[in-house]
């Protein structure tokens, strides 16, 4: 994953090369934001004025926790007409992770189907969980430091991924002793499998990596956690 991403948004601007649409993990979504609209007022890419009352720029965030498919409709019905003075269109999705799969599958169309004149900005505090079909189609950048070189977290992915297509009754005797693992360590172990499945040639591969994402979102949330342990056991195996 690229890091530098307003500088590498500069260089684009000035190539005339910018992609419809880009994927940033940042723990600072608001400020990067406010920097990437003011590039792009300073480089009359878009009309010069406030964002909120900006008609060809679009900000989605969740509600209630969720972004649902009804958001996603409101940027493409917003950006059907063409846009101020020819500018860009962008729309900015916050917490892009929040998104569920009835929206996600909404802004996949939206994203195979890209109009040189629009640009989506995704941003995420988590990339693992975005779904993997949409992180194919935007480029990735990684704009926060995180400590992914803790032995244990390592040692638990490793026993995870040796623990693919056994029997989830044997799996879930294995993964019993991990509910007393502090979460954290438990959900990073998690993001780092599921981009080793992806490398991984399974038919279902994409299930389980869903059914991964769910076991994240739990842990991230007040689920029991033999409930999360069930859903570990499920997605790993057969």
């Amino acid at each position: 994953m690229k890091q530098d991403f307003i500088e590498y948004l500069e260089l684009c601007v000035r190539e005339k090369k910018l992609s419809h649409a880009f994927l940033v993990e940042t723990n600072n979504q608001e400020e990067l934001l406010n920097k990437i609209y003011n590039l792009l007022k300073h480089e009359n890419l878009v009309a010069k004025l406030k964002i909120e009352n900006n008609t060809d720029i679009a900000v989605i965030e969740p509600e209630n926790n969720i972004i649902d498919k009804d958001k996603i409709l409101n940027i493409q019905n917003k950006f059907l007409t063409m846009s101020f003075n020819n500018t860009l269109k962008v729309y900015f999705i916050k917490s892009a992770e929040k998104m569920n799969l009835s929206a996600s599958n909404k802004l996949l169309k939206f994203l195979e189907e890209p109009n040189e004149n629009i640009i989506g900005i995704l941003f995420t505090s988590d990339i693992n969980i975005i779904l993997p079909t949409i992180r194919s189609r935007c480029e990735i950048f990684n704009t926060k430091k995180t400590n992914m070189d803790d032995p244990e977290i390592q040692e638990i992915t490793d026993n995870l991924k040796k623990l693919i297509n056994n029997n989830r009754y044997d799996i879930m005797l294995y993964i019993r002793p991990y509910k007393n693992l502090e979460k954290e360590k438990l959900s990073k172990a998690l993001e780092i499998l599921i981009n080793q499945i992806d490398e991984i040639q399974l038919n279902d591969k994409y299930n389980r990596m869903l059914e991964i994402n769910k076991a994240i979102l739990w842990l991230n949330s007040s689920v029991n956690i033999e409930l999360v342990l069930a859903k570990i056991a499920k997605a790993l195996g057969r």
